[in-house]
């Protein structure tokens, strides 16, 4: 904090801003000039707090400045205090003073844990154990007390008879940050005891500061606790999560076998079984494998734990080439089981462990079909040999099971089975909906092989093929991130696509009205149209909510057919709505401008470009204007398979004609959302301080638009989420932010409903709103932001707000849509 030489106060701040003042150099005597954000925090000049005399002050003088509300003052008060007892010998003077200023405290004061704190640390300073200052400090209800007092513990271990018991309660404390210091003051202590103590945090929510701290407890006390618990001494508590933290913490295979004893007397959490089951993998040795398969095999065994032993397993032969070194046979009871994700780890098991015995069970499991076929298929193509490859030829033809098939024998006969995954390509009757998925497998399988696109572009010559077996394969290849210009160009050369607009002969015409009206499905269609690549809400509105450059398509159902939708959609210049005209227009600068004409006055000419902006040209610098050509590019809808043009024309023709994708008047629905871009500055600014902070407008946030489907849902699919919480698991989501904009044209009674509520937390500018009981509320005309804050791991269910306004005294409210 620093008075400007404007005599203001300045303060540089990171994380919590209070007003923004810009961009400027301040100087930092530690670390030179320092580039960073300044926020004034007075607009008027303000004294500065002078500095007390406190060399020539007195003990007692000296201990009343510990209750100053400067930390520079408290900070060397307590400096000139220990200076004066280690070189003047004053310190039995000042331990009394110590004391009797200490029983002087009003402990009725808000201040009193603080200065309490501060005694604490001055008889530290001091070296001098004071049980009573450190037990009630440990016992205080502030948690920065029973945090700065737990650090303190560990430098009085040896005069501290209660330690461990005073421990066993911190390490389980409430505050993290209390929890923290009390395992790394257990780190001190040389013990099993010790160690199986601090472990016991493992149970409680860790943050990402208290997992290092556990990890680094873990490694320094493996001394100790290690052969405790190989010996049984110690056992954690019996609690399997606690010794699998410790082992993969120290990276110890030694007590692998005490996870194993627990895994077959039963004794871990179902919650716990993914954990312990990837420590046996990484660390255990043969013997241990084979003690996770036996509980996999054993009776009665659930299929979870059959599952993840077998995962687990598996992951070991791949991780470090090692397998259980018992009897495999058990692995048939697995390939029969009923669970049909059992049976197919097990068939993959079977086959990269080349189980001879279970080779007839594979194929029998491979025989009864099911949603366990793939495993069979991958099983039997790690098993090898003719018998197998001959197989796995056969099931090629299988319109259910060709991609696992085809990429199994990729690793055995390559020409051949990039010639039969041609044959798939040139496949008339095929069900897209099992068809398309299965073929983009087989691209990537091709794609992650290094010959893989030499293969399939070898294979494509002189062949024709489907356009929608090119347009997968275009789209596998753009999401390798790799070029594969020859693939991509035998694709375009087999299914013979070229640019430009597709004319359709009336034949053609019929053929697809009817498929849409036979197979559209309008739901699939809407998820096509909000795809990112084909961006066309950039141009289009439905309603309110969309871009203005093209018509607002609201209504296009209930008034064209569906042959006019289809021609728009593949020949953009065909059927263009009157207004929606482009003009191009060359300046006598040289530049070429286009858009859509929007107005003319007197002096200038308005048009609105291809990215919605409105684009003023003086006249007298129009050299030439003429009609111009759609702004809706040719050839956008390439990479649409039939199937999804088919859906995506069923969802253009029910708006407006079917009530799911009928907007009507009267709903008061939020169609235009902001969603906060994850990023790291938005994490941390969220993190140290509260969700809450996205309701604010900081520099650190950037907000991108998002539109709710017809119905006025937000798909959650479609908002990414951040962690913006400590101690979140890997696998978990964190949370999502959004927020609109209402705007109270006239002032009244009105709610909002906001759905879901579980896991929802939302505010109206600054001020929490409680979605659950959605109270009424007096509205003021003007425009306010609504800002909520989505638990991605509670809330799983589309997002819809609208507005309910009371039947007397109603406010007049529209949602803000708009790009």
């Amino acid at each position: 904090i620093k008075q400007g030489p404007d005599g203001a106060i300045y303060i540089a701040d990171w994380y919590n801003p209070i007003i923004q003042h810009g961009e400027v150099d301040f100087y930092d005597p530690r670390r030179d000039r320092v580039h960073g954000r300044i926020w004034r925090v007075s607009h008027k000049k303000l004294p500065l707090v002078a500095r007390p005399q406190l060399v020539e002050a007195s003990i007692a003088d000296l201990l009343k400045q510990l209750e100053a509300p400067e930390r520079y003052t408290r900070h060397f008060a307590k400096r000139v205090l220990k200076e004066r007892a280690l070189h003047n010998g004053k310190k039995d003077e000042i331990l009394a003073a110590l004391g009797t200023w200490c029983r002087s405290l009003d402990n009725t004061a808000a201040l009193y844990p603080r200065h309490r704190l501060e005694a604490l640390w001055m008889f530290q300073a001091l070296d001098t154990y004071e049980p009573e200052v450190l037990e009630w400090s440990l016992r205080s209800s502030d948690a920065n007390l029973r945090a700065a007092a737990t650090r303190v513990l560990g430098h009085w271990l040896t005069h501290e008879p209660k330690s461990m018991a005073y421990l066993a309660q911190l390490v389980k404390d409430k505050h993290p940050r209390v929890r923290l210091e009390a395992v790394r003051v257990l780190s001190l202590i040389k013990t099993p005891e010790a160690a199986q103590l601090a472990m016991s945090a493992v149970d409680l929510d860790v943050d990402e500061w208290l997992d290092y701290a556990l990890w680094q407890t873990a490694r320094e006390l493996q001394p100790a606790w290690q052969p405790a618990l190989t010996s049984g001494q110690i056992d954690f508590g019996g609690q399997a999560k606690q010794v699998a933290f410790a082992l993969k913490s120290a990276g110890s295979p030694e007590a692998v076998p005490v996870l194993v004893k627990m895994l077959r007397e039963r004794q871990v959490k179902e919650a716990d079984q993914a954990s312990i089951l990837d420590v046996v993998a990484e660390f255990g040795r043969p013997e241990d494998l084979q003690a996770v398969l036996d509980v996999a095999t054993a009776s009665g065994t659930s299929g979870s734990v059959q599952a993840g032993s077998l995962q687990a397993l598996l992951n070991a032969q791949q991780r470090r080439n090692i397998r259980p070194n018992g009897s495999l046979d058990g692995l048939g009871g697995l390939l029969a089981s009923t669970d049909d994700a059992v049976a197919a780890l097990a068939a993959r098991a079977v086959g990269t462990w080349h189980v001879e015995s279970q080779w007839a069970a594979l194929k029998d499991r491979l025989a009864k079909g099911g949603a366990a076929t793939d495993g069979c298929l991958a099983g039997v193509a790690s098993f090898g040999g003719d018998e197998a490859v001959a197989l796995l030829a056969e099931r090629s033809s299988d319109a259910g099971a060709f991609r696992a098939a085809l990429s199994g024998l990729l690793n055995h006969k390559p020409e051949d089975a990039a010639a039969r995954s041609v044959k798939w390509m040139q496949a008339e009757k095929v069900d897209a909906t099992n068809y398309e998925p299965q073929l983009a497998g087989l691209f990537n399988a091709f794609l992650q092989r290094k010959d893989g696109a030499g293969l399939l572009a070898a294979a494509l010559k002189d062949q024709t093929i489907r356009t929608d077996a090119a347009v997968i394969g275009q789209r596998a290849i753009a999401a390798s991130g790799q070029p594969q210009d020859a693939l991509a160009a035998a694709l375009a050369a087999a299914a013979k696509i070229t640019t430009g607009p597709r004319q359709l002969s009336p034949a053609e015409m019929s053929q697809v009205v009817a498929a849409v009206k036979g197979q559209g499905d309008p739901a699939r269609g809407e998820a096509i149209f909000r795809r990112a690549e084909l961006n066309c809400l950039k141009c289009h509105s439905i309603g309110d909510a969309g871009g203005l450059v093209g018509p607002n398509i609201l209504s296009l159902g209930a008034t064209a057919q569906i042959d006019y939708v289809v021609d728009s959609m593949l020949i953009p210049n065909k059927n263009i709505k009157e207004g929606y005209q482009t003009i191009v227009v060359q300046t006598t600068e040289g530049k070429v401008l286009s858009g859509i004409k929007l107005r003319q006055t007197g002096t200038d000419l308005l048009i609105r470009d291809s990215e919605d902006k409105e684009v003023s040209i003086p006249l007298n610098q129009v050299e030439e204007q003429s009609n111009g050509a759609s702004l809706m590019p040719t050839g956008l809808f390439d990479r649409l398979t039939e199937s999804e043009f088919r859906d995506m024309v069923a969802f253009l023709s029910a708006l407006g004609r079917l009530p799911d994708y009928t907007i009507r008047p009267d709903q008061l629905v939020a169609r235009k959302w902001q969603y906060l871009a994850p990023s790291q500055p938005a994490a941390f600014a969220i993190t140290r301080t509260s969700i809450k902070t996205a309701a604010q407008d900081l520099p650190e946030f950037q907000w991108q638009t998002i539109y709710s489907t017809v119905k006025g849902q937000l798909p959650l699919a479609e908002v990414p989420h951040m962690h913006t919480r400590y101690g979140l698991k890997p696998t978990d989501l964190g949370a999502s932010f959004l927020r609109t904009n209402i705007d109270v044209v006239q002032a009244g009674k009105a709610k909002l409903v906001i759905e879901p509520t579980t896991g929802v937390s939302v505010w109206i500018d600054q001020t929490p709103y409680d979605p659950a009981t959605a109270p009424t509320i007096d509205w003021t005309p003007g425009v306010q932001k609504i800002t909520l804050a989505l638990d991605r791991d509670t809330t799983t269910a589309p997002v819809s707000l609208r507005v309910e306004a009371a039947a007397e005294k109603g406010a007049i409210i529209k949602l803000v849509g708009g790009k």
